[in-house]
């Protein structure tokens, strides 16, 4: 998403806000940009000359058009909001000026990605009959369960969420960062090693694939425990024979593997 600030003041506090919770919460990437507009420019068609130009998914613009003129308009087409400062922050000042603002950006970003009005009372999407009503509603952002309407939206344009992921899985995805350590190195190195040989996943020890097969046929037995430590890329596993008193000296190690890409999720107990 693009946020442009065509104001005559500039003020990152407004689109800083937008973009933060755009980035955290639904886990899209936000850039704001501040652009000096022509004197007979328009807000809209400069917005979505900046979208198409960047391949944005949609734009916000927050300009100053004149306190006659509507504090929003949207361009559902061009995947474009005005948001006029002017009139939207009549009889506000200060912070409840801000929040004014911000609101009136989720608006259009709701009403483009298809959010429209909120089913329910929270969410900053209520029908409201003027900015002076905006202070009315409590809440400066979409409601979370307009997400499933949204995504459609973001699904027919290809917009991908944010996602956590291995360096090896994003090595061997294509779009890995450059190494900083030694460790991303040996992982960088082995998996376009991997990839020139068409060779399956990349993998620091040699044995690795044997101590994955390995893993999996001990994970078939119910009273397995995982031990991780702290210092990777080591993972214990430990095998406790079954019994009614388990204490730490009835485990018996059954093997210490070298699984620097594996991902062992967390249990509810502490081992």
């Amino acid at each position: 998403m693009l946020i442009i600030d065509t104001r005559k003041t500039p003020n990152p506090v407004v689109p800083e806000r937008v973009r933060s919770v755009m980035n955290g919460m639904f886990k899209l990437a936000a850039t704001n940009i501040v652009v000096a507009l022509g004197e007979r420019e328009c807000p809209g068609t400069k917005g979505s000359e900046l979208r198409k130009e960047g391949r944005h998914l949609l734009a916000i613009v927050i300009s100053n058009c004149g306190k006659d003129k509507p504090a929003l308009v949207v361009f559902p087409e061009e995947r474009v909001a005005v948001v006029n400062e002017d009139a939207a922050i009549q009889f506000a000042h200060g912070e409840e000026a801000n929040i004014r603002l911000v609101k009136e950006c989720w608006r259009g970003i709701g009403f483009i990605t298809g959010a429209g009005y909120s089913q329910t009372e929270a969410g900053v999407m209520q029908p409201v009959g003027s900015p002076l009503e905006l202070d009315t509603v409590e809440w400066q952002v979409i409601h979370p369960m307009a997400l499933q309407q949204m995504n459609k939206f973001f699904k027919k344009y290809g917009a991908k969420r944010g996602r956590r992921t291995t360096y090896l899985r994003a090595c061997e995805e294509g779009w890995a960062p450059a190494p900083t350590n030694d460790y991303q190195r040996a992982v960088w190195e082995a998996a376009k090693a991997a990839a020139a040989t068409n060779a399956p996943s990349a993998t620091l020890p040699a044995k690795e694939g044997q101590a994955r097969s390995l893993a999996f046929q001990v994970l078939r037995i119910s009273s397995l425990r995982i031990q991780v430590p702290r210092h990777f890329p080591y993972a214990e596993v430990v095998f406790a024979p079954p019994s009614k008193a388990r204490t730490d000296a009835s485990v018996m190690p059954l093997a210490r593997l070298e699984l620097p890409n594996v991902t062992f999720s967390r249990s509810p107990f502490r081992t």
